[in-house]
């Protein structure tokens, strides 16, 4: 070809022939390239034609765009484009594209922050001096130090605090950090061989106490960014480095943490307030306060103007001192005077005031008198209330306000509210102003005064005792029939009962529209009112339940006898209906239904010997009743009256669930059906009575109540394999009859033992000698533990409950030599009194091990408001001991002697023992003091079940539990975890009671739905199909427009389940049930998480899996086929910046919705 060959438009070609140095598929591949060189995109490419276009006749290299982006022959975006279509290792091109962007950009704004600081230069100031930190901060980093505190520059912006803070060591030895709103700070850019300094610009208080030791500058290496597996943990070495921290609201954030962390950060730290006159307004407003404070404080409390008004209330009231006591209760705040100072108060205060002014606050109306009138009217009130409380009423607003105009008008009747006054003269007939304001002011007097609006709960006559004097009785009856069976026979127990059984259950709460206009249920008038009578009878034998009769009592009016007649054929067969006139039960009928019983047995069971409870209604206890009953061979049982709800099965476990079967089968007609009729009803109540009554085990019934169960062993044997070693009283638990018996059977052994010990001590006084003593006893080896509890002087300190509170609690009681609330106890108890008179015990007796605690006594103190303690004594001997009562007094206080913890013997007893030890040297709440000669944890070993068992009764706290689990050293994390998990279980409950408690504070809040057409027609009729795929709802818009709570409306609140998605691309749905939820709400999802799950948003028919990982160790799946899925987020922003194949998967599988108006109703 020639030179001319090639011209084009005049133009002749520069030929190059570089690419064909090379042979063979080099060559060809050369060639490649020079055709891509031309057919890619370069920059100020226009034209290209091609007979052999690149991806599709030749492969194309990625390192070929390298060299064409390299030398600036394409852009950046047109590489990443490149790249992709080249499919050859894209991420880390891509990778490498971006990091390149970013060298350039660090690059870029490395120059422009220079030229800022050359151009800021001529700007910057010289700093003031600041006194504290020459004097206090920067002296620590001219000498050695283990800690050193930190700098905290705090006051309102633009005062330099920043600017100043790098300029203390320069700004180029000082790295600044970005910590708004950042709780790990990343130092990773920190270099000790340069930085002198680190600037924490706007850090938290919580950052601080997070990274402690950072800020003390320890001399050890400081590692940070920690992790379940610390992967990208590391280390800083920060000694002799300045740590300053720089913020606008230091103060108001360290208001808000815990005394303990307020007060390791002020003693860790330098802080400077930089606003001068908002200090000295500070210090202005601590004076005044000061002021006020110690005023109140001298008047109890009391401003003036109170105090005033406290003299009107003594003097109105007839000088009344409790009421008065009253008034100071209150109106006082952070006082801890008790009634008697009070009241001290209150005399001095009015032998104070010369007789002019007491004249003056009695007669002449002012304001301070009008409250004090108020107040005493209200007093009044309230007693007036609590009297009728007492009384068994509760008395009315009208009454209450009328008692109150009453008594304030006595006083002065400007004190009546006019909206009141007239309330009270018009009644019904006053105006609807004056209606509301006797309801506000009822508002007000209930919640100042403790009131509640309701209605008192009806309680029975009878008394606690009186009812456990009835069961014990009808047990005792229960035993003597059982024992009083023949030998060949076997006991079964039976109960008899009658419900009312309604012809509708149309009033069965359930969902109820508010869209439609008052829905009701079509139910004629003689339907909702009728009702028939239902004798039921169970067993507690399961094969015989079925062959029981069940009677149907029917009236005339309400049941045909064509109707009987036609379903008589269709009811099951122990169902037996007696049609009268009344549907009530009576003796008659009684007697046919035991002849009936005592036939079944006879016939079917004749082995059996029944006893049938019943209670105590008149046709029940009938004469003919008990003569048929004796014919039939029945043993009557009667309940007790105001028992049944105790000891009658039917009542405790039957009748509600089958009153529950009834009305949920009926609903089930009524929606099919439109209505039930009679016939329908009648096949409902024969359903019950087969598919309810006789298909179910009522053993267990029976057993709840305390009745005997042992007639049902032999057929609960028959239920289990024979290699199964369970027996009926393990499958059904201890029943109160036998705890009883056990009970008994445990007094009669204590009883016994308690005389075998009264002889032996007998016998061992005769051979030591006489003893002119009230009490001894004699001990084999055994431990004692005795307490002396001891009433403490009384104190002003104590009488106060929250004083008291405070003893209580476990840093007030943490040992003799610390000051506060316990330094009285161990004042009048000294520490070597008690340790010598546990070394004189073991001396004297030759005790081998001995321990006494003293504590204060929690439940006596807090009875009589008054501090108690008491003294534990622990020992043990191997060898016999025989002591006095009067051996063991201690300042006069006789001891209470237990010997329970003797009843073992050998390894066992010394373990008791050392229980005992263990629970008198453990650090419980309100332990005074301790000495002992055998410490825990070196003489003997410590169980952590011990540990736990007095963490369980409230005796130790969970910090002192951890700490004695690890002393233990057994199990040490199993132990752990478990506190653990007990703290998040308690916080979990916590939390859900104030979600509960937030939900209906909300519920009045809540407004009805607007209707959405899109989400009508589209989305909500695909759940009412079949469908292999659904489209997943999306609403979209701006915030507070009630997107999320909508969409927890469409299927309700509690059948959807609500996910935080915000910023997260893996849902967690461990919590999803399948039987409870019908949608799923992705709040703030954004669309990668779509894409990343795109089946599980399709909701198909098999199970997703999801929480994907290289093991799957901890993946999951879901069954989500017919759930609705639903996401509220910026769905349009992010969906532009998905590819172009996302973004068309996206709109094919979603119905969108873009919500520009709130979702509810104005």
């Amino acid at each position: 070809m020639g030179k001319g060959d090639v011209v084009f438009r005049g133009a002749p070609p520069h030929m190059s022939v570089d690419c064909a140095q090379a042979r063979g598929r080099s060559c060809r591949k050369a060639w490649d390239q020079g055709h891509y060189y031309l057919q890619c995109p370069k920059i100020g490419a226009i034209y290209m034609t091609t007979t052999a276009a690149c991806y599709t006749c030749f492969g194309v290299s990625p390192e070929w765009v390298t060299s064409l982006w390299q030398s600036c022959k394409i852009t950046k975006e047109t590489a990443e484009k490149e790249y992709v279509k080249c499919k050859k290792h894209v991420r880390a091109y891509l990778e490498n594209v971006k990091f390149h962007t970013q060298c350039v950009r660090a690059d870029a704004v490395a120059e422009r922050q220079a030229a800022a600081l050359r151009d800021l230069q001529p700007l910057m100031r010289d700093p003031i001096r600041v006194q504290q930190v020459e004097s206090d901060f920067l002296p620590q980093f001219r000498r050695p130090m283990f800690r050193r505190k930190f700098l905290v520059l705090t006051g309102p912006t633009r005062l330099g605090k920043t600017i100043y803070g790098r300029g203390l060591f320069g700004h180029d030895a000082t790295l600044e950090l970005n910590c708004s709103g950042v709780l790990h700070p990343d130092l990773r850019e920190y270099d000790p061989l340069r930085h002198k300094a680190i600037l924490f610009d706007e850090a938290c208080c919580q950052m601080v106490l997070a990274h402690r030791k950072l800020f003390q500058g320890p001399v050890e290496e400081v590692t940070l960014a920690h992790s379940s597996t610390n992967m990208y943990s590391y280390s800083v070495f920060v000694y002799g480095v300045a740590m300053l921290i720089t913020s606008n609201s230091w103060r108001t954030e360290l208001q808000d943490c815990s005394p303990e962390d307020q007060e390791w950060l002020r003693g860790n730290s330098i802080c400077i307030d930089c606003d001068v006159r908002s200090l000295t307004k500070q210090i202005n407003a601590l004076a005044r306060s000061s002021r006020k404070a110690k005023r109140r404080e001298l008047d109890g409390g009391l401003s003036p103007a109170q105090c005033v008004s406290l003299l009107a209330v003594y003097i109105l009231s007839g000088f009344n001192v409790a009421l008065a006591i009253e008034f100071c209760r209150q109106k006082r705040h952070a006082c801890t005077w008790t009634d008697e100072d009070t009241q001290a108060f209150v005399e001095n205060l009015y032998l104070q005031q010369s007789v002019e002014d007491l004249v003056r606050i009695e007669t002449e109306q002012s304001k301070r008198r009008l409250m004090a009138v108020r107040f005493i009217a209200s007093w009044e009130c309230h007693n007036f209330a609590i009297h009728a409380n007492q009384q068994g009423a509760a008395p009315s607003t009208a009454l209450v306000a009328r008692n109150y105009v009453l008594h304030a008008a006595q006083l002065a009747a400007e004190a009546v509210p006019p909206c009141l006054q007239r309330r009270v003269e018009q009644g019904p007939a006053a105006l609807p102003a004056a209606r509301r304001g006797l309801r506000k002011w009822s508002r007000r007097f209930r919640r100042r005064w403790g009131f509640r609006w309701g209605a008192l709960e009806a309680t029975d006559c009878s008394s606690v005792q009186e009812t456990v004097d009835k069961v014990s009785l009808f047990w005792h009856h229960a035993d003597w029939l059982t024992s009083r069976v023949a030998t060949d026979r076997v006991p079964v127990y039976l109960n008899l009962d009658e419900t009312s059984v309604a012809y509708s259950f149309y009033a069965a709460r359930g969902w109820i529209s508010k869209k439609v206009r008052r829905p009701r249920a079509r139910v004629p008038a003689a339907r909702r009112r009728g009702s028939i009578t239902h004798v039921a009878l169970i067993s507690s034998v399961i094969a015989l339940q079925p062959h029981l009769p069940q009677i149907l009592i029917c009236g005339r009016r309400s049941v045909s006898k064509s109707v009987l007649a036609r379903f008589q054929s269709i009811a099951p067969k122990n169902v037996v209906i007696f049609h009268q006139a009344s549907s009530w039960n009576t003796a008659s009928i009684m007697c046919e239904i035991l002849r009936l019983v005592g036939a079944v047995l006879r016939a079917k069971f004749p082995s059996y010997q029944g006893i049938l409870l019943l209670d105590t209604a008149p046709m029940h206890v009938a004469p003919a009743v008990v003569r048929v009953a004796r014919l039939q061979q029945l043993w009557l049982l009667p309940v007790p009256p105001s028992t049944t709800q105790y000891v009658q099965p039917l009542d405790v476990s039957v009748f509600s669930q089958y009153k529950g079967f009834l009305q949920s089968r009926s609903r089930d007609v009524r929606i099919e059906r439109g209505g039930v009729d009679v016939e329908d009803w009648l096949r409902l109540v024969f359903a019950a009575c087969d598919a309810f009554l006789n298909n179910k085990a009522w053993y267990k019934a029976f057993a709840l109540v305390g009745v005997p169960a042992d007639s049902q062993q032999g057929e609960f044997a028959r239920l289990l394999p024979k290699r199964c070693k369970i027996a009926f009283d393990d499958w059904i638990g201890e029943t109160p009859h036998q705890k009883i018996e056990r009970l008994k059977r445990e007094r009669r052994e204590a009883k016994a033992l308690a005389k075998q010990l009264t002889k032996a001590v007998k016998q061992q006084v005769r051979k030591v000698k006489k003893v002119q003593e009230s009490c001894m006893m004699r001990t084999d080896g055994h431990g004692m533990l005795f307490a002396a509890i001891s009433d403490m002087e009384r104190t002003r300190g104590l009488t106060d409950m929250e004083a008291l509170r405070r003893h209580l609690s476990p840093g007030a009681c943490k040992g003799c030599s610390e000051k506060g609330p316990a330094a009285f106890l161990v004042g009048s108890v000294v520490r070597s009194v008690l340790r010598d008179f546990v070394k004189d015990l073991q001396r004297r007796f030759h005790l081998d091990r001995a321990t006494a605690a003293l504590e204060l006594h929690s439940q006596v103190s807090l009875e009589r408001k008054q501090a108690a303690v008491h003294l534990h004594l622990m020992w043990d001997s191997r060898k016999s001991v025989s002591m006095g009562k009067g051996d063991v007094v201690f300042r006069g206080a006789p001891p209470h002697m237990s010997v329970d913890c003797a009843q073992a013997r050998g390894r066992s007893c010394r373990k008791a023992w050392d229980q005992g030890h263990y629970y008198l040297q453990c650090p419980k709440i309100g332990a005074i003091y301790m000495t002992t000669t055998a410490a825990c944890y070196t003489c003997f070993g410590v169980s952590p079940e011990w540990v736990t068992s007095l963490w369980q009764s409230c005796k130790i706290t969970k910090e002192t539990a951890e700490k004695e689990y690890v002393k233990c050293k057994k199990h040490v994390r199993a132990y752990l975890e478990n506190v653990k998990f007990h703290t998040q279980c308690v916080r979990a409950d916590a939390v859900a009671e104030r979600q509960a408690a937030a939900l209906r504070d909300l519920q009045p809040l809540m407004r009805d739905p607007i209707r959405v057409q899109q989400v009508e027609s589209d989305f909500l009729p695909q759940f009412r199909r079949p469908m292999f795929r659904r489209k997943f709802l999306v609403l979209t818009g701006p915030t507070r427009l009630g997107k999320t709570i909508y969409g927890r409306g469409l299927f309700g609140h509690d059948a959807t389940l609500e996910l935080n998605c915000s910023g997260v691309l893996h849902p967690d749905l461990r919590e999803y049930d399948p039987l409870r939820h019908k949608a799923i709400l992705f709040d703030e999802a954004c669309c990668q998480m779509v894409l990343a799950h795109r089946k599980l948003f399709q909701g198909p028919v098999e199970e997703v899996t999801l929480a994907h990982s290289s093991t799957n160790m901890y993946s999951y799946s879901v069954f989500v086929y017919g759930v609705a899925m639903i996401t509220s987020n910026s769905w349009r922003t992010e969906l532009q910046d998905c590819s172009p194949e996302d973004q068309e998967w996206l709109r094919g599988n979603s119905i969108c919705i873009d919500c520009d108006v709130p979702l509810y109703k104005p």
